[in-house]
């Protein structure tokens, strides 16, 4: 009898199918279905397959339409290798289980985004749909923690099943090295599988399909990104300095991530969903794929550097004297240099209360005056080059500045400052800073001074 496959390159299940028989080395007459042409709603393939859906398998008169199906009756009836469906009842169930999560979680969190771009027009990808898949792809990274392979030791068709929904995943522009096990999976069987690059090939039509209906063109300047599968979220506010730095490291470190504005004015860092994330209604706070969620900034940005660029000059890894160092000034700008301008800002606006006490005035001095004697003979807080150190501070800085008090007094720090203004991402800072002096003025309040 022949073996004939009904198949779209596009198709996840229809690549799966291939890969297998590729495996196998079967001789079988391959009918491509052009779903885009609409072939899979002709009269001949619906007596096939009523769902008009692909893969189909036809041998002699049997007809399959379920691709994990369709890939269990061939191991059964023509594979050699039974160790890809093992006939031991515990480890075919194994398997089973694997095949099911397949069909009913993966696959499906991959081919409703797919619909929706392809079928209902949709512009941006629907955050339920975008979390959906992080979810799924995070269990699969917990499976792979088990075991090397989906379902134990050995390669199985748990694995050729799911490996073409991952390729389109990547495709559509993931980074899969979030996700290590799995990276880690993929490029096994990219090396192991004959003639893989069908599948690759099949993925990237179909994302070019996809990146063809959106017009979106920032989206596709960005490594043909369709979705944004950065789920790296940061919610920050432009009149606060910590969240300004964290924006500052971003830009530096030219890290993807999506900024969501919080709106004070409005309550909305007192809303339920924001206190879940902090509790005490500050920002920023960042939250990654994964649930890890960090509430203070000194400790952000530290990490984006150790997590995103462990070379970086900014935060060095490797060199304990220098971190201890930059941990040093830092800790100085949480416990100090930030507090040092909001004693005086928050009451006066608060209250709209020109009145400075002395002694609120003697602190801002102080700390102008250690921050310039740090400064002796160096360029940078720390030394030669700029360091997550001198971002936490500057943010602190500009409010001072913007606020009406003047530094040229402070040479070292006034030297300084003017070689921030180089920095990547500085005029952004300012224009954050710039809303302390706005207010001021809205409130009819004078500059601050500190002589």
């Amino acid at each position: 009898m022949t073996l004939t496959l009904y198949f779209a390159h596009g198709s996840p299940p229809s690549r799966g199918v291939l890969l297998l028989m590729r495996k196998l080395k079967l001789e079988f007459d391959l009918k491509i279905i052009d779903c885009g042409a609409g072939d899979q709603f002709k009269e001949e393939f619906l007596k096939l397959n009523p769902l008009h859906q692909v893969p189909v398998l036809t041998d002699g008169d049997f007809i399959l339409t379920e691709s994990r199906a369709i890939m269990g009756y061939l191991i059964t009836k023509y594979g050699k290798d039974s160790s890809l469906y093992p006939s031991d009842a515990a480890k075919r169930a194994k398997v089973d289980e694997r095949l099911y999560y397949d069909a009913t979680v993966v696959f499906s969190s991959i081919v409703q985004i797919i619909l929706s771009v392809l079928y209902e027009r949709v512009k941006k990808i629907p955050e339920k749909q975008r979390e959906n898949l992080i979810n799924t792809l995070n269990v699969l990274e917990r499976f792979l923690n088990q075991n090397i392979w989906f379902a134990g030791s050995e390669m199985t068709i748990a694995d050729i099943s799911i490996v073409p929904t991952i390729t389109t995943i990547k495709a559509l522009g993931y980074d899969l090295t979030k996700h290590p096990k799995l990276n880690e999976w993929h490029q096994k069987l990219e090396s192991t599988l004959p003639n893989f690059d069908e599948n690759v090939n099949g993925a990237n039509s179909l994302a070019e399909r996809m990146f063809n209906i959106m017009d979106d063109k920032l989206l596709r300047a960005v490594n043909q990104n369709l979705i944004d599968f950065s789920t790296m979220k940061i919610f920050i506010a432009d009149f606060s300095p910590p969240s300004r730095t964290i924006l500052m490291i971003i830009r530096n470190l030219n890290i993807k991530v999506e900024l969501i504005h919080i709106n004070f004015s409005r309550g909305e860092n007192m809303n339920e969903d924001f206190l879940k994330l902090n509790p005490t209604g500050q920002v920023p706070v960042l939250v990654e794929d994964d649930g890890f969620i960090l509430t203070e900034s000194r400790a952000i940005i530290a990490y984006l550097v150790a997590s995103r660029d462990e070379n970086s000059s900014l935060y060095p890894l490797n060199d304990p004297i220098k971190r201890a160092l930059i941990d040093e000034r830092l800790y100085f700008d949480a416990t100090t240099v930030f507090h040092s301008h909001v004693q005086i800002l928050h009451p006066m606006i608060a209250n709209s209360d020109p009145k400075i006490p002395e002694e609120k005035r003697t602190i801002l001095r102080n700390v102008l005056s250690v921050l310039n004697g740090f400064l002796d003979n160096k360029n940078w807080f720390t030394g030669d080059s700029p360091t997550i150190a001198d971002f936490a501070i500057l943010s602190n800085i500009i409010v001072i500045l913007c606020a009406g008090i003047r530094i040229e007094s402070y040479k070292n720090l006034s030297m300084w400052y003017e070689r921030c203004k180089g920095l990547t991402g500085f005029e952004e800072n300012y224009k954050g800073g710039r809303m302390v002096m706005e207010l001021l003025k809205k409130k009819n309040l004078p500059p601050i001074t500190v002589d």
